[in-house]
């Protein structure tokens, strides 16, 4: 899994999609775990406790995230064993 920041350089993540599994969890996305605005880390908890099917991601998935949800999710990930990939030095 990568963890990478979305710029505005960037393919939009509809168009890395047809490329790869893409996980938008940028604020105001569509994808399940996306930040919704709140405490992030209490938004996973709950969505683990709805769904843990939810964080069944493909190895191979690019995240796209901003500054306050790529170190969280790093470290939720990295808690369920995980391996992480934060190239952009998350860690």
């Amino acid at each position: 899994m990568q963890l990478r920041y979305h710029t505005p350089r960037m393919w939009t993540p509809e168009m890395l999609a047809l490329l790869m599994p893409v996980a938008d969890v940028r604020k105001g996305s569509r994808h399940p775990l996306a930040w919704q605005g709140g405490d992030y880390r209490t938004e996973l908890r709950a969505t683990w406790r709805a769904d843990p099917r939810r964080f069944d991601l493909p190895e191979d998935t690019l995240v796209l995230g901003c500054p306050e949800t790529l170190p969280t999710f790093a470290a939720v990930f990295r808690a369920l064993g995980r391996e992480v990939d934060d190239g952009d030095g998350l860690g």
